[in-house]
Order: structure tokens, then C-alpha cells, then sequence
């Protein structure tokens, strides 16, 4: 069941990925398959264009161009950004340093090697198949669609996948120092985005107290200390949060992959007309943050890596009150984790999941793809974890009894 449930997740993968280049091939600049991108690619690589020119001046959080909205993450994203400032001029407008051949060589190699990087992470850490299967299935996750996406937009956020990644494959090595690294992988993610700390858990799970203080020291140490490079120093990071409210109330929270967008998608489908009150979708919020702290509380019962992987990544998905599509690939060391568990009838409903989430080709939905399979990886952990939480119970009251 293990090997056909895997080739059946690749096979699929691997054939709409030939599918989405025959498509786009076909039908050129009008194809329907250009719509994975942002905006058709109109507005290229500007993720990562925008932060190097929000970055230059070093006062980045006090930077007013697009907004304050637009510069709400921690510091270390703007020091990589900054280093890129000096391979160009600034112009007026920042997306068009990536036409300064110097500065377009340069950022496409970073690129390039955070994707080498990215596939070596994933192969490495896929046990289950032969070695032709295993590059195949990292090949095809690197290719997936929302990773086509997350390169178009030039985003850093491929280096908080690649660090989160190396946590969950390497921390249970027998070698301390691989260990170590795992706890600095952590580190890092959690330095980009924050939200990847919630993956600490795992320590307290397995009860490696000293290991959780460790990491904790080395996460607050590569938060804070880039807030020194720019102008005022850790005054900065009151501007970050002053930046963060800001960018919330700039994007449309209902487009995003929180709970609240998903159980809209959903409602949409009968009333394409419907709006949340205000009440309701901070009730739903709510709601949506209350399932992620179940979900991470009792986690730990959870026999499988794999489905302990995903109760903690449901949380970077709920947690946050706007966040891209390309934010699923959070669930690339859960899904590295599925294939490499043994499995039953059962692990059909996540394989769904997964082939919804990472396939390559784009198809007209009612609700999109990405959506149909995020919902299922959530349903499907959910009910798992209740289950569990009910055998814990029984099994409490057992022994209480007794």
C-alpha cells in the first residue's frame, strides 16, 4: 500500500507539470496556466525587488513608499535585502533594478542555489522509494505549483522552508552536532517568520527541555540582533509592529489561507454574494486560532511523524491573519513525512490533500484546487486528533478507576 499510495502522489504531480508546460507551450501569452502567477507575471520577482529597495538606505521601517504595510516582517529578511542593494542603483521604481545586469546575474544565481539547496533538503529526506523515485519526487516538489509561484515572486521565504525542513528531517539524529544545526535551522525559519517557532513544540513533545532553551536562546538572538544594522537600532521593532497592524488592514483577509478564507471559499459556493460581518469573521478567526492551539497542545499523542508534523504547520497556516497562497508549502516536511510512513486505506484522504496543494497544472474550480486541498489535510487532522484526545481520556480514566 506504502509504494503504490507514493507513484500515485508523483505519477499525478510529475503529469501535470507536463501538463501545465504543454498548456502554457500551446497557448502562449493568452494560456489559462499563467494564472498561477501574480498578476501573470506583470509584476515579477517584485517581492524580493521591493524589500532590496526598501532595504538600501538602511531605515527601512520608516520607509514610506507603498506604504508602511509593506515593510512589516523582522529585520534579517532586510540585511539579506540590503547586501542585494549593493549589486544596483536604486531606481524610483524598485521592481526595475532586476533589468541592472549586475544585480539580475547576481539575484539569479541566489535563486538558483536556494532551489539546488531546497532539492538536496528534500531528497535527503525522502527514505521511502529507490534513488530514481526519490529525485523524481523532489523534482517534482521543487517544480510544484505554489514553489512556481514563490520563485516568481522572488520571495525569501524559500530559505524559511529549507531551514524548517532540515529541523524536522535532522533532529532526530544520532550525531549532537546535526542535532545542533537542526536547532539553528529552527532558529533561523523562526527569524524570517516567526510563526515557525510553534515547531519548538516538538522538544517539549519529547521532552528535551535543555534542547527547547537552546533553541529559544538562538531564535532570540537572529530576531533581535539584525533590528542593530538599520537606523535606531531595537526601536525598530516597535516600527515592525506598528507596520504589521498596517499591512492587515491593507490586504483583504479573505483571500488569504487562514481559517477565516477557507470557510469562506467554501460559503461562496452557495452564496457567491455573501459577506462576513465584521462580528462573524472575528468569530471564525477565533475559531480558526482555537483549533490551531488544540491542535498543538495535544500534538504530542500522535504516533506518526507525519501527523504530528501536520498539527503543528496547521497552526502557520491559521495563525497568521494574512497569508499568501504560496504559505502551503509550509507543508512540505509533513508531506516528506507521509511518504516516507507505512500506510493504510486511510492515508488515501491526505494523498487528495497533497495532489490538490502541490500539483503543477491550473484547472477552473468552483473553489480552487489549493483550497479543496487544504481543507481536507485540515479535516482529516482534526478528526485524527480528536480521536486520539479521546482514546487519551478513556485511557486516563482506565487507570484512574483502577
Amino acid at each position: 500500500m506504502t509504494k503504490k499510495i507514493n507513484y500515485i502522489y508523483t505519477s499525478i504531480i510529475i503529469i501535470s507539470l507536463i501538463f501545465f508546460w504543454l498548456f502554457l507551450i500551446k497557448d502562449g501569452t493568452a494560456s489559462k496556466q499563467l494564472d498561477l502567477f501574480f498578476q501573470r507575471c506583470a509584476d515579477a520577482f517584485a517581492d524580493f525587488t521591493n524589500i532590496v529597495g526598501y532595504s538600501a538606505e538602511r531605515d527601512v521601517y520608516n520607509n514610506e513608499v507603498y506604504g508602511f504595510g509593506q515593510k512589516a516582517y523582522p529585520a534579517l529578511s532586510y540585511v539579506i535585502a540590503y547586501l542585494f542593494s549593493r549589486m544596483g542603483d536604486t531606481p524610483p521604481l524598485y521592481r526595475d533594478i532586476i533589468y541592472q545586469n549586475q544585480f539580475m546575474v547576481v539575484f539569479f544565481l541566489f535563486l538558483s542555489m536556494q532551489l539546488v539547496i531546497l532539492f538536496s533538503v528534500i531528497l535527503s529526506g525522502i527514505k521511502a522509494g529507490g534513488v530514481l523515485y526519490r529525485n523524481i519526487t523532489a523534482f517534482s516538489i521543487v517544480f510544484s505549483g505554489e514553489m512556481m509561484l514563490l520563485v516568481e515572486r522572488g520571495n525569501l521565504f524559500i530559505i524559511c522552508i529549507i531551514t524548517l525542513s532540515i529541523f524536522v528531517f535532522t533532529i532526530d539524529s544520532k550525531s549532537a552536532f546535526v542535532r545542533e544545526m537542526a536547532l539553528l535551522c529552527l532558529a533561523i525559519s523562526a527569524a524570517f517568520k516567526v510563526i515557525p517557532a510553534v515547531f519548538g513544540v516538538y522538544l517539549i513533545y519529547k521532552k528535551r527541555y535543555k534542547e527547547a532553551i537552546r533553541c529559544t536562546i538562538y531564535g532570540v538572538i537572529l530576531f533581535v540582533l539584525p533590528f542593530f544594522f538599520f537606523n535606531g537600532g531595537l526601536s525598530n521593532i516597535g516600527l515592525m509592529f506598528r507596520n504589521m497592524k498596517a499591512f492587515f488592514s491593507e490586504y483583504s483577509d479573505l483571500d488569504g489561507i487562514d481559517f477565516k478564507s477557507l470557510v469562506y471559499q467554501f460559503i461562496t459556493v452557495i452564496d457567491p454574494e455573501y459577506s462576513f460581518s465584521e462580528l462573524l469573521a472575528g468569530i471564525i478567526r477565533g475559531l480558526g486560532l482555537a483549533l490551531s492551539a488544540f491542535l498543538v497542545v495535544i500534538g504530542g499523542l500522535h504516533k506518526r511523524k507525519f501527523e504530528l508534523v501536520l498539527t503543528m504547520t496547521i497552526p502557520l497556516l491559521f495563525v497568521p491573519a494574512y497569508s499568501n497562497r504560496y504559505g502551503l508549502l509550509f507543508l512540505i516536511p509533513a508531506l516528506i513525512c507521509f511518504l516516507n510512513e507505512e500506510k493504510s486505506v486511510k492515508d488515501v484522504v491526505p494523498l487528495i490533500g497533497f495532489i490538490f496543494i502541490f500539483k503543477a497544472v491550473v484547472i477552473d474550480c468552483i473553489v480552487p484546487l489549493y483550497f479543496c486541498g487544504e481543507a481536507i489535510l485540515v479535516m482529516y487532522i482534526v478528526i485524527l486528533s480528536f480521536i486520539e484526545f479521546g482514546r487519551y481520556l478513556k485511557t486516563k480514566r482506565y487507570f484512574l478507576n483502577k
